[in-house]
Formats: C-alpha cells, sequence, structure tokens
C-alpha cells in the first residue's frame, strides 16, 4: 500500500489516495510418499491480513485453512502481494511440508506441489549373535531400540 501527503503547517488536513499493490492466487497439489494426491490434507496459508480498521496489512502466520479435495488439490484467491507460505499436513502425515515463495504483482499466482514424508514407525528385525559373532543366542535376550 502506497501514499503520501505533505501538510504545510499547523491545522493543514491533506487527503490521501492509498493505492493497495493488488491480489493474486495461491494453488497447488498435496502428493502423499507414494506420488498419490492426499485426499482431506490440512493445507495452512500464511500471508499477509487486511486489518480494515486500521487501513493496513499484517503478517499472519495463519491466514487461511482449507483442506485437499479427492485430487489432492486446494486453492486460495485473493491473498494480497507479497510473501506467502503454505504448509500441508494429514493425521497420516503429520509432518508439515512447506513452500514458501513471494506474490509479486495484481494478479499474479503460484502453485506449490507438497510431498508428505512418511513418519509412521517400521518394523526393526535382526539376529543377536553370541560374542563370537556365528552362533544366534538363545532366549531370554532383551533388545532395545531408540531413535
Amino acid at each position: 500500500m502506497e501514499g503520501s501527503a505533505k501538510i504545510q503547517r499547523d491545522g493543514d488536513v491533506a487527503a490521501v489516495t492509498l493505492q493497495f499493490a493488488g491480489f493474486g492466487t495461491v494453488t497447488g497439489t498435496v502428493l502423499d510418499d507414494q506420488g498419490q494426491p492426499a485426499l482431506g490434507a490440512n493445507v495452512v496459508l500464511g500471508a499477509k491480513r487486511l486489518d480494515l480498521t486500521l487501513c493496513t496489512f499484517f503478517q499472519e502466520p495463519v491466514a487461511q485453512l482449507v483442506q485437499t479435495g479427492q485430487d489432492g488439490t486446494f486453492s486460495f484467491e485473493r491473498i494480497p502481494v507479497g510473501k506467502v507460505s503454505v504448509s500441508a499436513s494429514t493425521v497420516f502425515f503429520p509432518v508439515p511440508a512447506t513452500a514458501r515463495d513471494t506474490l509479486l504483482f495484481d494478479g499474479d499466482s503460484r502453485h506449490f506441489t507438497l510431498n508428505l514424508t512418511s513418519s509412521t514407525p517400521g518394523e526393526l528385525s535382526g539376529t543377536v549373535f553370541l560374542p563370537d559373532g556365528v552362533t544366534p543366542s538363545g532366549p531370554g535376550v532383551s533388545v532395545t531400540a531408540s531413535s
């Protein structure tokens, strides 16, 4: 937003026209760890938010929230020009995938592809050997794994 006025002396009144930089669109696709569309992923947009009472923008960590459709896509419209971020997660992929960029001018758009990474525990298996490194140990061996 830009505007200026010049006041010559005490008591003068000046009118200012504020020009907003414009609005853009943020779209994208969320994919699971197999490269398939992630249905119902929560997508959070971080962007500027207009405060009409103060006639100014605030950079908000969470400006909007949507869920992806069956095809894994999402869309945010009328996003103020400036820095934007998107992050996506699901119950099965709780670690958010995040991306950032900037809407540069009125009508600009940005498309993101967010790839979710599995953090679900896997399976650990193996054989415990006696100190000779050849003979498998017998029953009663306790194994602890940590990460």
